[in-house]
């Protein structure tokens, strides 16, 4: 069955095992179409896949990259039909994945933060601080870095409505106005222009200091351990 020709159809248990089932195939090809249609199913009918959040829970500390990434998006999109508060159980290991410093694994926990955010509102303001700790986070190169820093300024441009502490946002996002990386900056351009001033030439701003940071990675990696 291909799931892209029934996105708007109904799918019976039966079919969503074969799916899952497919996450244990011993060849890759099925592992990863069972991953992709599983994602696709989540954003459009989260509800068929709630009864296997613990399932694809398991999928975030395994060996296999692509499953981790798939899970991290499922799990941030059944949020929306969580009503047993395992979101909240499960936050700290998803957010976890960023202090690994590896570039994909944090790019997808960003990408896959607003989804959590606008389903789970009190988790808001938690999750745009991990996230803009994130260029704190030591990745292979500069030019990762700078990567990550484009990702999290979308990521909180979507989460921004959502955010009670706005002010040290704007700020993160305007010191990126001198990025090197051109589409971080043009991102930063964007969010100031959707949400505050561009800031004067030479005025100060304050990024969310080392310490700070390794406070928050410290913490979320307790709170992981106890999850």
């Amino acid at each position: 069955m291909k799931l892209e020709a029934r996105m708007d159809a109904s799918f019976s248990p039966n079919e969503v095992d074969d799916f899952m089932r497919g996450l244990h195939a011993q060849t890759g090809r099925v592992r990863m179409g069972s991953a992709k249609a599983l994602l696709q199913l989540s954003e459009s009918h989260p509800e068929a896949l709630y009864a296997h959040f613990d399932e694809f829970a398991t999928f975030l500390a395994g060996d296999n990259q692509i499953l981790r990434w798939n899970a991290t998006r499922i799990l941030a999109n059944l949020a929306s039909v969580d009503d047993e508060g395992k979101v909240e159980r499960i936050l700290p290991v998803i957010l976890s994945l960023m202090h690994e410093s590896q570039l994909i694994t944090a790019a997808n926990v960003i990408g896959a933060a607003p989804a959590i955010a606008k389903a789970k509102p009190h988790l808001a303001d938690r999750i745009g601080l991990h996230i803009r700790c994130a260029g704190k986070m030591r990745f292979p190169t500069a030019e990762c870095t700078n990567v990550i820093l484009g990702h999290t300024i979308r990521a909180l441009d979507e989460m921004y409505p959502l955010l009670k502490r706005k002010r040290p946002v704007v700020e993160f996002v305007r010191a990126q106005l001198d990025n090197p990386r051109g589409a971080v900056r043009k991102s930063a351009e964007l969010f100031l222009q959707h949400h505050a001033a561009v800031r004067p030439s030479g005025q100060a701003v304050r990024l969310p200091k080392r310490r700070a940071c390794s406070v928050v990675h410290k913490k979320s990696a307790r709170r992981a351990a106890l999850a």
